[in-house]
């Protein structure tokens, strides 16, 4: 598995790379830093046109429960959205995403993750933003699950 995930690495950051060369001339681009109980996550934003923004990222996760041992989680993935402006400097947005998990724990398991997620940005600047996103998580591969996650987001446009 874990040469299965080191592939999927490569490939998404191949993919990233490439979408942002193609659009970057066209829409905005920028990066963004989510963060929520225990995961950190770093995103690039590669706008394909007004309304429509792709959005790969990396993220890690250290786990550590009262009783047992810890471990770390590596994730790459990208999040398609589209954005509706509801209010002056107040953005909303839905769309879908799709990740690979690695869990470095125990066997060393591999997930994919997918689902639809909904979030809200407040425009302090053209170029800053703050906002909120929750997500609904399917994840299937050498374990079966179903969660929700939340984080807030700081994105900077170029």
């Amino acid at each position: 598995m874990r040469k299965n995930f080191k592939k999927a690495v490569v490939a998404s950051a191949l993919l990233a790379t490439l979408s942002t060369q193609a659009s970057a001339t066209d829409s905005q681009v920028g990066v963004a830093a989510s963060f929520n109980q225990n995961t950190s996550e770093i995103r690039g934003i590669v706008g394909l046109n007004d309304d429509l923004r792709l959005e790969p990222f990396i993220a890690f996760a250290y786990i550590s429960p009262d009783e047992g041992d810890s471990f770390t989680n590596y994730t790459v993935g990208s999040t398609l959205e589209y954005t509706k402006e509801l209010h002056t400097n107040i953005d909303g947005y839905i769309g879908g995403f799709g990740a690979i998990t690695h869990f470095d724990a125990g066997d060393g398991n591999t997930n994919f993750f997918f689902g639809p997620l909904a979030g809200v940005e407040y425009e302090f600047t053209p170029n800053f933003t703050l906002g909120g996103e929750i997500r609904f998580e399917i994840g299937v591969g050498d374990l079966t699950t179903l969660s929700t996650n939340s984080s807030i987001l700081l994105r900077y446009y170029f």
